[in-house]
């Protein structure tokens, strides 16, 4: 990554929450793959109040933005990730799940073609549930960011509203 300063990085507690919601979601009852067992294992194995390490993480850069990627997958796609990327506005992280498959395509006539168009169908759709799961439990998501900056907003034009 390049030499730009980045916000902290999130205590552990929060990337085990989402850790917790993200599994049972992508995997059912189902075991959990040993190589994803071995990612997770030095997080669960910290205390909580420890702030997340770089090292547990692919790290990436999008648009100057930190991003950490943990690949942990899903039952019919070992691809997908847990993602803490720095927020928009730079001030700390959110979490995204990435399904990682926009470059799963074949040409219509392919016999590939229908397997792969429902696989990110289904990819995009356990997407969804985790990041609604992520936002019940008042995990960073960008629905919470989005919805907590439009709030500042308001009380910052309106401070008499509550």
């Amino acid at each position: 990554m390049t030499d730009i300063e980045h916000p902290p990085l999130p205590q552990v507690y929060i990337l085990k929450k989402a850790i917790e919601i993200y599994l049972p979601l992508a995997y059912g009852s189902g075991r959990i793959p040993d190589v994803v067992e071995s990612r997770i294992a030095p997080i669960l194995a910290s205390a909580d109040s420890e702030v997340i390490k770089p090292e547990w993480f692919e790290p990436a850069e999008k648009d100057g933005r930190a991003v950490y990627r943990l690949r942990l997958g899903q039952v019919a796609y070992p691809h997908m990730k847990l993602n803490v990327e720095e927020f928009p506005d730079g001030t700390g992280y959110l979490l995204l799940a990435d399904a990682h498959d926009t470059h799963l395509m074949a040409p219509e006539t392919s016999p590939d073609a229908k397997f792969l168009s429902e696989l990110r169908k289904n990819n995009a759709a356990l997407v969804e549930k985790i990041h609604a799961a992520w936002t019940q439990a008042g995990l960073p998501t960008f629905r919470n960011y989005f919805c907590a900056a439009m709030e500042r907003r308001v009380r910052e034009k309106y401070p008499q509203t509550k």
